[in-house]
């Protein structure tokens, strides 16, 4: 390992993903805590349930409702998805499968605004790799955006 991978390689935690199903009409009308709980404790009925353990991902479909304004978390994504700072306004992959077909997992779709469909996963779309930090990282400063990035330590 590099002096890079082991200085950032030890402050990413290593993660159990775990794969839930969800269905479309829960993903678009239910409150975000309803979708997060189908997403992880929603086990697939043909495969069991899915877990892996690694230090990068892809996001939840949750972790993106999450990034709206908590004034929408209560409400529906159609609703919420104007306040919501990880909308980037290209078509991406979530790590959420549809539980009505396994190959289907849902995306972020740019062309209604950042609402959510699915689709088979043959097609190319973004992915946008996540991870979670120890818990002995400690924050240092800034705000999150490009000009006052976070400082970690």
């Amino acid at each position: 390992m590099n002096g890079l991978e082991n200085t950032w390689g030890s402050k990413i935690a290593t993660t159990n993903w775990k794969i839930g199903e969800l269905d479309i009409e829960t993903a678009r009308y239910s409150p975000i805590k309803e979708v997060y709980n189908y997403e992880i404790n929603n086990p697939s009925t043909s495969s069991g349930e899915i877990t892996y353990e690694a230090k990068i991902g892809l996001m939840y479909f949750s972790d993106y409702r999450y990034a709206a304004s908590p004034d929408y978390w209560t409400t529906t994504l159609f609703e919420e998805r104007a306040s919501d700072w990880m909308y980037l306004g290209i078509n991406e992959w979530t790590i959420s499968r549809r539980v009505e077909r396994i190959a289907n997992v849902f995306i972020l779709y740019s062309d209604y605004g950042g609402s959510v469909y699915y689709g088979n996963v043959i097609y190319a779309l973004a992915v946008r790799p996540v991870f979670y930090l120890n818990s002995n990282v400690q924050y240092i400063s800034g705000s999150g955006t490009q000009s006052d990035p976070f400082r970690i330590a």
